[in-house]
């Protein structure tokens, strides 16, 4: 059997993503977002870290057979992948800014 080979982007999603993976039995000890390291090669799995935007072309392409990204990722990048599950391990909001005072009463 060939490994399974999983995307993790690097950042705010992925400690939450490891514990998820761990909690269903996957071998992650030793995976790290702090190193260098990039590849991660154990028996069955090959974890490869990468940044959040990357995920999406990788499994795309084939590079990885699954990647563990944001849904704001997904939606800005496009492409041809399929969103499997959403994890919802992170809220995410959406925030307008703009000048004080530039729209007191709140028209646009």
């Amino acid at each position: 059997m060939e490994k399974v080979s999983i995307g993790l982007a690097k950042g705010k999603l992925f400690s939450s993503a490891v514990e998820l993976m761990a909690s269903a039995g996957l071998p992650v000890q030793g995976l790290s977002g702090e190193t260098r390291k990039l590849i991660y090669d154990l028996p069955d799995y090959r974890f490869v870290i990468m940044r959040s935007f990357d995920v999406p072309t990788y499994v795309e392409a084939g590079a990885v057979d699954v990647g563990v990204v944001g849904k704001d990722v997904l939606m800005e990048q496009g492409g041809e992948v399929y969103e499997l599950l959403d994890l919802g391990l992170t809220p995410c909001r959406i925030v307008l800014a703009a000048p004080a005072g530039r729209y007191p009463d709140g028209e646009w």
